[in-house]
């Protein structure tokens, strides 16, 4: 029961800073249609996908992660830019992530945010 009121209070605090507090943004209505499961149209990923900046997407990665090579995919289909850093090959990437409480990949961190279940997709819309 608490978690269930921990999850509605972050997801009434989301709504409330995505829409500027009761303002409509379209960004805002794409975030909860993503969060709650309802369709969102190709289109408007990738429209969500041009307002992304380098760096604001970051994915910790190793070469054989089939749920990595997913994740790439599905980024690079709708043209969200991210930065890869591989834990296996790069030092610094490899203690970015423990450093982050990370213990499994793919890690994905979207503007300072770790989403919690990997990589998933409405979570990650729902970030943006």
């Amino acid at each position: 029961m608490k978690l269930a009121v921990a999850i509605l209070i972050v997801c009434a605090m989301g709504w409330a800073l995505q829409t500027d507090f009761g303002k409509k943004s379209p960004l805002a209505t794409l975030s909860m249609k993503a969060w709650f499961g309802s369709r969102v149209s190709e289109e408007e990923i990738r429209r969500l996908a041009s307002t992304v900046k380098p760096g604001d997407v970051v994915i910790y990665t190793t070469a054989e992660c089939p749920y990595c090579i997913e994740a790439k995919s599905w980024l690079a289909t709708y043209g969200f830019p991210y930065h890869e850093c591989n834990v296996e090959t790069t030092l610094v990437c490899a203690q970015a992530l423990q450093s982050l409480g990370g213990v499994g990949v793919p890690y994905v961190v979207v503007r300072g945010r770790v989403l919690k279940a990997g990589f998933d997709k409405d979570e990650f819309l729902s970030v943006l």
